[in-house]
């Protein structure tokens, strides 16, 4: 799987650890950081991503927020097999551990 970093999307250089599903089990992606350049990827942050923003209250922030992950999620709503809620509120055996009140 590719990370946005430094501005630009890039891949580790190794095998890389499985990730996996929580609910099914299934594997659903491979991540590495092997290769990856850390310092520039604080240095990016520092001189782009932390002001950027700093720019922004937090009303906005929050609506770009909901924005992205509503769209992100949307696409993953309604597959055969995943509990209602799933990708937005957590696992199906974790909410069933949560009592109201």
């Amino acid at each position: 799987m590719k990370s946005y970093a430094y501005g630009e999307w890039v891949e580790g250089a190794g095998e890389g650890r499985s990730v996996y599903n929580a609910v099914t089990g299934a594997e659903i992606a491979s991540v590495d950081s092997v290769g990856l350049d850390f310092k520039r990827m604080l240095d990016h942050a520092r001189e782009a991503g932390g002001p950027a923003l700093r720019g922004l209250t937090f009303p906005r922030r929050g609506e770009l927020i909901r924005g992205h992950e509503g769209r992100r999620l949307d696409g993953h709503r309604g597959r055969a097999g995943d509990p209602p809620g799933f990708f937005r509120f957590g696992a199906k055996t974790d909410a069933r551990l949560h009592l109201p009140g």
